[in-house]
Formats: structure tokens, sequence, C-alpha cells
């Protein structure tokens, strides 16, 4: 047998208190805004059969950011029968469009590894535990672009550090490799209720390809803009005034 049940609320603006208000990332705003509930369509049924029993719900929400006054939908759906060993079902929030309110990827990041970073903004709010994990994929294959195995990437980080090409990013790659870990086994971080760390990530991840791919590639293109325009009387100059200029500084270090 099944018992179903629908409802739909139309809130009005003074029936609302504060409870009806919550804090959501606004994909307008760009950051944490209190948001509220326009109306709500619920739908609930109950299965009974001769083995057991089982509740589904579904919340199905207009809700407005009470920031910029923007509107978007989400769903709130509990299922007994896929949580059956725990006594309240979990919630399982969807939001459309979603609210992806991450960086979009350095584009001198190789296409692979962009392919990674975008999968992750993309599974970020309902999994913030699967984008870490794939951001630690992504910065290992960094670490095979940038001439290592890519087979440890402690390892990596460590060849890396030794050849002093991580004197600004060092802790950064750490900081992805254990908080990616930590996504898939377990550790002392609950990433689950904690969306803030992992959107750090990426900005991270951006922070480590700028340094690493894109400042490189700028100073390379300065440099061969240099020598293009550049006559070779004025680099003879310059070189010159350079030389003294650390002879004279030398000479201020003796004394």
């Amino acid at each position: 047998m099944t018992t179903i049940f629908h409802e739909f609320t139309l809130y009005h603006k003074d029936d609302k208190d504060d409870k009806d208000r919550y804090s959501l990332l606004c994909i307008e705003c760009k950051k944490e805004t209190p948001h509220s509930t326009v109306c709500s369509y619920n739908e609930e049924y109950q299965r009974i059969s001769d083995m057991n029993t089982s509740d589904w719900s579904r919340k199905n929400q207009i809700i407005q950011c009470q920031n910029c006054k923007s509107v978007s939908f989400r769903t709130i759906t509990t299922d007994s029968e896929i949580d059956y060993d725990i006594p309240y079902p979990k919630e399982v929030i969807k939001y459309y469009p979603d609210l992806i309110t991450t960086p979009d990827p350095n584009q001198d990041l190789p296409y692979g590894i962009q392919e990674d970073y975008q999968e992750a903004q993309a599974i970020f709010f309902r999994s913030p535990r699967g984008a870490a994990a794939l951001l630690r994929l992504a910065i290992q294959k960094l670490c095979k672009h940038l001439g290592e195995k890519g087979k440890n990437i402690n390892d990596d980080i460590a060849a890396l550090v030794k050849k002093g090409h991580l004197a600004q990013n060092q802790q950064a790659f750490d900081i992805i490799r254990i908080v990616g870990n930590n996504a898939v086994h377990p550790g002392e971080l609950d990433l689950k209720n904690d969306p803030k760390t992992v959107n750090t990530l990426f900005q991270l991840t951006n922070l480590i390809a700028e340094s690493m791919i894109t400042h490189p590639k700028k100073v390379k293109q300065v440099n061969a803009l240099y020598d293009k325009i550049i006559p070779f009387t004025e680099k003879e100059r310059i070189t010159n005034r350079d030389t003294n200029k650390t002879k004279h500084t030398n000479k201020k270090n003796v004394a």
C-alpha cells in the first residue's frame, strides 16, 4: 500500500521569521548571502509492504537571495529506503542552476588537467569530497607535466622541492594533497560539511598554475620581446650598468 500526500505553500513576506531565512552561496553575488523560500511544493509518500515500511519526501522550492533578489530552484529529498540503517534519512539537496562559485581554471593548464578541474567544479556543491579528490588528481597530473613521475604525489612534491621549484608553492601543493587524501580515506577532516575549505583548493590550484606555468611563459615572452626590439648597443649599455652596479654593491659589502 502507498500513501501519497501533496502540499503547496506560498510564503507571504510577513509570514517569514528567522527560521525561514538561511545562508547560501548565491550564484549572482558570488558569496554567501541570506536566502528565503518563496514557495514550496511538497510531496510525500509512504510505501508499506509485508517486509518493511519506507518513507520518501521531496520539497520543490523557489528560493530568493535577499541581497540581489535573484531567484533559483532547489529540491530537498529524503528516502528512508536508501538510508535504512539510520534513524532519520539525510536530506539530499540539489540546486538549479548549480551553485558553482569557484573560479574558472587557469587557461594555461594542460587540457586534461582543465577537464579534471571543470569536473570538480560541476560536482562541488553536491559533493565537496569528490571535488577535493579530483583536484588532488589534477595536481598529481600537474607534477607529471612539470617533469616528475606522476605516480606518487608526495614523492613528486619532494622532488620539486629538492630542485628548488616550489619555493613559494610547497604549502599549496601539500594542502591540496592532504585535503584530497582525506576526501577518499578516513582522516581528521570532515569535508562533507566544509565546502569553504574545498572551495579554497580551486584558488590554490590556479595560484600554482599561475606561478609554475603562466608566469614563466610571460617571462619568456618578455625576454623574446627584449631580444627583438632592443638594439645591441643598448643591451651592452644595460649589461655594463648592471655589472658596475654589482661591483659597487660587492665593494660596499667588503667594506
